[in-house]
C-alpha cells in the first residue's frame, strides 16, 4: 500500500471503511464548489467515485490519495 505522511496528515488509498465520511464530504456544497463541476454527491455518487479512484490505482498505479488527519484518524478529503 502507498502512503505518504506529514507532520500533520497522512495520504493514502482509499478504504472501504472510508464511505461514511467521504460521502459526508462529497455531499458539503462548501467543500464541492471547488472539486469536478462543484455538484454534491449522493451516498451511491461517493461510493462509485471510491471505486473508481482505487480502480484506478489497480490498473495504473496511481490515483487519487484520501487525506487523513494523523492526529484523529480522520479523513478530511482527497488529493
Amino acid at each position: 500500500m502507498v502512503a505518504l505522511h506529514t507532520d500533520r496528515l497522512h495520504l493514502r488509498m482509499f478504504r472501504e471503511d472510508d464511505l461514511d465520511a467521504y460521502a459526508t464530504i462529497c455531499a458539503d456544497p462548501e467543500v464541492m464548489r471547488y472539486l469536478g463541476d462543484g455538484k454534491t454527491l449522493g451516498r451511491a455518487e461517493a461510493w462509485r467515485q471510491m471505486a473508481m479512484i482505487l480502480g484506478h490505482w489497480q490498473l495504473r498505479g496511481y490515483g487519487l490519495w484520501a487525506v487523513e488527519e494523523r492526529a484523529t484518524g480522520a479523513l478530511v478529503g482527497r488529493l
